[in-house]
């Protein structure tokens, strides 16, 4: 929106919607009276501010917004404050909370969502069985192996029945693994956890219940991750070994142990690492230690 200056002054990047201020050096005033706006932009591109009868107002984009919330709501409800445009968290929570047409749609699309990412693993470990990718496709964790055995199975049980990989096959065995996007819950950017809510326990909780984030060992056999997070992995890796040395020089016998306790979770995340590093002699140094301290515990 172009306007004139006015008092209604904040920061930059205090507000995600904002008004566009002509003759004054404020550009970033928050949005107000968003519907009014709204069916002004529609008016500037020649379109109907008032479809089927009904003013443009932002309650008309409830499946927009649920999309966007299906995205954020189980990793940051901060970023549906900003969407919203809400003055504090609880409010942007009691809105979700009070109607039960949103919630219904953030469920679907985050089942979509779940479904979705399943497909992409499912399909990598196709190209990664054509010898296309590497092994595992590049993901580490645990359930790489069993997603890439789920994969293999299923190939040769339709092979067996002399039916093809279609375009929907990778779907439809994603569905299965997710139990219709009921399971694959993000723990964090990059980590999945594939257990099946209500049937399957986890290192997290020991208990057939819902998977607790805060809790995911890199150890678990419900645990996947992401391609994209092995440099990350070996950047920690290296920075692990490098801090080992030096507290072993400095004679910091406890940090020691906790350095050594870092290359352990990290050593096991993705193949291809561990199998790069696991014969380095600070390495074994390392993992002799933590070997020689538990059985002394």
């Amino acid at each position: 929106r172009t306007s004139g200056a006015d008092d209604r002054r904040t920061e930059p990047g205090s507000h995600l919607w904002a008004e566009i201020g002509m003759g004054s050096a404020d550009c970033t005033r928050q949005m107000m009276h968003s519907s009014t706006l709204l069916r002004r932009f529609a008016r500037a591109l020649g379109m109907d501010p008032n479809p089927g009868g009904q003013g443009l107002r932002v309650h008309r984009f409830r499946k927009s917004i649920a999309r966007l919330a299906a995205l954020a709501i189980t990793q940051s409800p901060k970023v549906l404050q900003d969407v919203f445009g809400h003055k504090n968290i609880e409010m942007t929570l009691s809105y979700i909370l009070t109607d039960k047409e949103l919630q219904s749609e953030i469920e679907r699309v985050t089942r979509e969502l779940r479904v979705m990412k399943a497909t992409e693993a499912v399909e990598a470990m196709v190209a990664a069985e054509a010898g296309v990718l590497p092994a595992l496709a590049g993901f580490g964790g645990p359930a790489a192996t069993v997603v890439a055995t789920a994969v293999s199975d299923h190939r040769a049980g339709m092979h067996r029945r002399g039916e093809e990989w279609g375009a929907h096959t990778a779907r439809e065995l994603a569905d299965i693994l997710t139990l219709r996007g009921k399971a694959w819950l993000m723990v964090r950017p990059g980590i999945f956890c594939t257990k099946f809510p209500g049937t399957e326990a986890g290192t997290c909780n020991r208990s057939r219940g819902a998977p607790e984030p805060a809790r995911c060992q890199t150890h678990c056999s419900h645990r996947l991750e992401e391609p994209f997070l092995r440099a990350d992995v070996e950047a920690c890796l290296r920075e692990s070994v490098d801090a080992y040395q030096a507290c072993r020089i400095a004679g910091n016998d406890l940090v020691q142990a906790f350095w050594a306790g870092q290359v352990k979770v990290h050593l096991g995340r993705f193949p291809d690492v561990e199998a790069y590093w696991k014969h380095d002699p600070v390495v074994l140094e390392a993992l002799a230690e933590l070997a020689a301290s538990e059985d002394s515990a």
